[in-house]
């Protein structure tokens, strides 16, 4: 912790603004989601309720950067494509993306032109 005081990565308020011009650093905090994925004919036969479909999905590092936080947008760009081509699916067709951040302003930009890009 005492590192992490060093590097002043620490929100002085202790609340993450991610994406926020007010962005001041990060809120340390836990946090668990579970997400049951199931095949669509499978989910139909069990009777289960359909709350979306994952049409494709792709992973990538985000390889060198400016800085420890900092996005690197060409990885990113390249990971948005995989997951279009792995859905089969135009940019304009995404109606959700999952993102976090690192608590600081600077990531704000980089998504909608690597979105734009693709």
């Amino acid at each position: 912790m005492a590192r992490i005081c060093l590097l002043q990565a620490l929100s002085p308020v202790g609340r993450c603004k991610t994406l926020d011009a007010s962005a001041d650093g990060y809120g340390r905090g836990e946090a668990v989601a579970i997400v049951l994925l199931q095949q669509a004919d499978r989910a139909a036969e069990a009777g289960s309720s359909l709350l979306g479909l994952l049409h494709g999905s792709a992973v990538n590092q985000d390889g060198r950067s400016s800085s420890l936080t900092a996005p690197n947008g060409p990885a990113q760009t390249t990971l948005v494509r995989a997951a279009l081509g792995a859905a089969c699916a135009a940019p304009l067709a995404v109606g959700f993306v999952s993102m976090h951040g690192t608590g600081g302003g600077w990531g704000k930009g980089s998504l909608t032109p690597c979105q734009r890009s693709c």
